[in-house]
């Protein structure tokens, strides 16, 4: 169903949802930007063990004006497991796959991080959408890491040929 919210859906959301549910498997996240606050949520959720896995996409935008943000998030999820990439998106949806308790998918307006906008989302409790959302979320974030790896190959390259 839609809902409509003041401050959008944040972390506080995917919260709630994980305290009704249970623990997370896989939880993705296509955000145009998200903020400290969510990396906190991010980093408590697989501390706690919430969340056993966390694929988040963001924007180029984000990645090239909020350097620092990015890469405390790549090291964060380096210790867990987990992988942060970037494309031109401008998505805002979330997937939640809790296992045999079912596969679910956030979508609307709101980038993750909270603003005083009012935003709308729907929540659907749906496997094909969330496989469906999940596939062009893996898709984008393999796509960045060929890219990365690439990137860096070049770069190697250059030092040794100076």
């Amino acid at each position: 169903p839609p809902i409509m919210s003041h401050d959008g859906y944040s972390d506080d959301t995917i919260a709630a949802i994980l305290s009704k549910i249970g623990k997370c498997r896989i939880l993705r996240i296509a955000t145009l930007a998200y903020g400290d606050r969510n990396i906190e949520a991010m980093r408590s959720w697989l501390d706690t063990g919430a969340v056993k896995e966390i694929r988040l996409l963001t924007s180029l935008f984000h990645r090239d004006h909020e350097r620092e943000m990015f890469r405390e998030t790549q090291e964060l999820f380096d210790e867990h497991g987990c992988t942060v990439a970037a494309t031109r998106a401008h998505c805002k949806v979330t997937t939640l796959d809790f296992g045999k308790a079912g596969k679910y998918v956030i979508e609307g307006s709101a980038n993750l991080r909270t603003n005083s906008n009012w935003e709308q989302f729907a929540f659907y409790n749906h496997a094909e959408l969330h496989d469906w959302h999940g596939q062009w979320i893996d898709g984008q974030i393999e796509k960045y890491e060929i890219e990365e790896a690439a990137k860096a190959q070049r770069q190697r390259v250059g030092k040794k040929d100076r």
